[in-house]
Protein backbone atom coordinates (compact mmCIF):
# COMPACT_ATOMS: atom_id res chain seq x y z
CA UNK A 1 0.00 0.00 0.00
CA UNK A 2 1.54 3.30 -1.06
CA UNK A 3 1.62 6.30 1.25
CA UNK A 4 0.58 9.66 -0.06
CA UNK A 5 2.80 12.62 0.69
CA UNK A 6 1.45 16.14 1.04
CA UNK A 7 3.61 19.19 0.50
CA UNK A 8 0.82 21.45 1.75
CA UNK A 9 -2.20 21.09 3.99
CA UNK A 10 -5.33 21.56 1.86
CA UNK A 11 -8.08 23.82 3.24
CA UNK A 12 -11.39 24.72 1.60
CA UNK A 13 -13.40 27.74 2.77
CA UNK A 14 -17.03 28.02 1.68
CA UNK A 15 -18.59 31.50 1.63
CA UNK A 16 -21.99 32.89 0.65
CA UNK A 17 -22.84 33.14 -3.07
CA UNK A 18 -21.49 36.65 -3.47
CA UNK A 19 -18.17 37.65 -5.01
CA UNK A 20 -17.79 40.33 -2.32
CA UNK A 21 -17.80 37.56 0.31
CA UNK A 22 -15.04 35.69 -1.52
CA UNK A 23 -12.95 38.87 -1.62
CA UNK A 24 -13.70 39.70 2.04
CA UNK A 25 -12.48 36.35 3.39
CA UNK A 26 -9.58 36.27 0.92
CA UNK A 27 -8.36 39.64 2.27
CA UNK A 28 -8.84 38.50 5.89
CA UNK A 29 -6.84 35.29 5.45
CA UNK A 30 -4.19 37.11 3.40
CA UNK A 31 -3.81 39.66 6.19
CA UNK A 32 -3.52 36.89 8.82
CA UNK A 33 -0.90 35.01 6.80
CA UNK A 34 1.04 38.19 6.02
CA UNK A 35 4.44 37.76 4.42
CA UNK A 36 4.08 33.97 4.33
CA UNK A 37 1.86 34.12 1.22
CA UNK A 38 3.75 32.79 -1.81
CA UNK A 39 0.86 32.71 -4.29
CA UNK A 40 -2.52 34.41 -4.41
CA UNK A 41 -5.33 34.37 -6.95
CA UNK A 42 -8.55 36.34 -6.60
CA UNK A 43 -11.23 35.64 -9.18
CA UNK A 44 -14.86 36.71 -9.15
CA UNK A 45 -16.10 33.31 -7.92
CA UNK A 46 -13.09 31.69 -6.22
CA UNK A 47 -9.75 32.55 -4.66
CA UNK A 48 -6.55 30.73 -3.70
CA UNK A 49 -3.90 31.56 -1.12
CA UNK A 50 -0.74 29.52 -0.74
CA UNK A 51 2.11 29.48 1.72
CA UNK A 52 4.93 27.01 2.05
CA UNK A 53 2.80 24.80 4.33
CA UNK A 54 -0.82 25.47 3.42
CA UNK A 55 -3.10 25.93 0.39
CA UNK A 56 -6.44 27.64 1.04
CA UNK A 57 -9.16 27.63 -1.61
CA UNK A 58 -12.20 29.89 -1.25
CA UNK A 59 -15.44 28.89 -3.02
CA UNK A 60 -18.89 30.38 -3.21
CA UNK A 61 -21.19 27.79 -1.67
CA UNK A 62 -22.55 25.48 -4.32
CA UNK A 63 -20.41 26.75 -7.18
CA UNK A 64 -17.15 25.32 -8.56
CA UNK A 65 -16.72 23.06 -5.58
CA UNK A 66 -17.71 19.69 -6.92
CA UNK A 67 -15.12 17.13 -5.93
CA UNK A 68 -13.10 19.60 -3.86
CA UNK A 69 -11.00 17.60 -1.42
CA UNK A 70 -9.32 19.00 1.64
CA UNK A 71 -7.83 18.12 4.98
CA UNK A 72 -9.95 20.85 6.58
CA UNK A 73 -13.25 22.46 5.57
CA UNK A 74 -14.24 25.87 6.93
CA UNK A 75 -17.88 26.69 6.27
CA UNK A 76 -18.56 30.44 6.61
CA UNK A 77 -22.09 30.09 5.21
CA UNK A 78 -25.06 30.54 7.52
CA UNK A 79 -26.95 27.68 5.90
CA UNK A 80 -27.47 24.52 7.94
CA UNK A 81 -28.77 22.51 4.97
CA UNK A 82 -25.63 23.33 2.93
CA UNK A 83 -23.47 22.34 5.88
CA UNK A 84 -25.24 19.00 6.29
CA UNK A 85 -25.27 18.11 2.59
CA UNK A 86 -22.19 19.67 1.01
CA UNK A 87 -19.62 20.93 3.48
CA UNK A 88 -19.16 17.76 5.50
CA UNK A 89 -16.28 15.58 4.36
CA UNK A 90 -17.23 12.34 2.66
CA UNK A 91 -14.00 10.65 3.67
CA UNK A 92 -11.35 11.77 6.09
CA UNK A 93 -7.96 12.50 4.57
CA UNK A 94 -6.47 13.19 8.00
CA UNK A 95 -5.11 9.66 8.31
CA UNK A 96 -2.70 10.36 5.44
CA UNK A 97 -1.00 13.17 7.33
CA UNK A 98 -1.57 12.07 10.92
CA UNK A 99 1.45 9.77 11.02
CA UNK A 100 3.68 11.99 8.89
CA UNK A 101 6.30 13.67 11.13
CA UNK A 102 6.16 16.80 8.94
CA UNK A 103 2.62 17.56 10.17
CA UNK A 104 2.92 16.30 13.77
CA UNK A 105 2.25 19.77 15.22
CA UNK A 106 -1.31 19.70 13.82
CA UNK A 107 -2.27 16.69 15.91
CA UNK A 108 -0.50 17.28 19.23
Amino acid sequence: MSRLSYDQIQVVVFVERDEKEVAKYFRLFRFMLGDQVTKSILSKDYAILETEKIRIRFYMGGLNMRGARAHYVINMMQNEEFNNICALPITSTHHYIKDDPKWRELFE
